[in-house]
């Protein structure tokens, strides 16, 4: 029988240890990096327990293979939130950097309304009009959307949208606006509630131009006065003419 030289056996010993010696690193590998702590930024604490969930990060699992994009395809199919970003800090802690989209506007898309926020991603599809859903829009020429996604339509106009109810929200003026028109992106029109046609000219200097129509649409309406148009187009002042008075038969 051939006999094991004292080298081999070494040789032997040595692989053995290395085997075991990295079974045993895999194991605590296992048992420590795994994901035990899930903070969630950028929303209200009443929230974070629905941001994990739609997220689909398993708790226990593997810290090594928590996938942003993975996440961010889970959390965005709900419609209603955003992922921004995420971070990993080993040895078990993951912090998803979310947000509530903001419902902004809404749309007709054949039979259904798509509420939206301002960037034209898709919150929910609805049947008739909800409560607290944004500003009208018309003339956008809205294609195929789903939702989490955001609708396929002119990048052009969905720009000038972006735009203009950015302005709206910076200034607090949703209140003012029922509907906007994206039918000409160099010819931007409002319509407020009172029945009043806005003239915003493309989409320059458009908070100075809401500024200017909410001061404007004030001081008519302290006056009574409805309809007409509005020219703040130039963002540097308003000029409002009311309706021709109908001819008389």
């Amino acid at each position: 029988m051939r006999r094991i030289s004292a080298r081999s056996k070494r040789l032997l010993i040595a692989v053995a240890a290395a085997v075991l010696v990295t079974a045993a690193v895999f194991a605590l590998l296992g048992r420590v990096f795994v994901v035990r702590n899930v903070a969630v930024a950028g929303v209200s604490d009443d929230l974070r327990d629905e941001v994990i969930r739609a997220s689909g990060l398993e708790m226990g699992g593997s810290i090594r293979s928590v996938d942003e994009d993975s996440l961010r395809r889970s959390l965005e199919s709900t419609g209603r939130f955003a992922l921004d970003g995420v971070e990993v800090r080993y040895p078990n802690t993951v912090t998803l950097i979310a947000r509530e989209r903001t419902r902004d506007a809404m749309v007709l898309s054949g039979a259904r309304l798509l509420v939206m926020d301002a960037d034209g991603y898709v919150i929910e599809a609805v049947d008739t009009v909800p409560e607290d859903a944004g500003v009208y829009i018309t003339g956008l020429e809205g294609g195929a959307y789903r939702i989490g996604g955001r609708i396929s339509a002119p990048e052009e106009k969905l720009a000038a949208m972006k735009a203009v109810l950015e302005a709206i929200r910076s200034q607090g003026a949703f209140g003012y606006v029922s509907e906007l028109n994206l039918s000409d992106v160099f010819n931007l029109t409002l319509t407020t509630r009172s029945g009043i046609r806005v003239l915003l000219g493309d989409a320059n200097d458009m908070e100075g131009k809401i500024l200017w129509m909410c001061s404007a649409v004030d001081d008519l309406q302290s006056r009574g006065q409805a309809g007409g148009t509005l020219d703040v187009s130039s963002g540097s002042k308003a000029d409002y003419r009311p309706d021709e008075p109908a001819a008389e038969e």
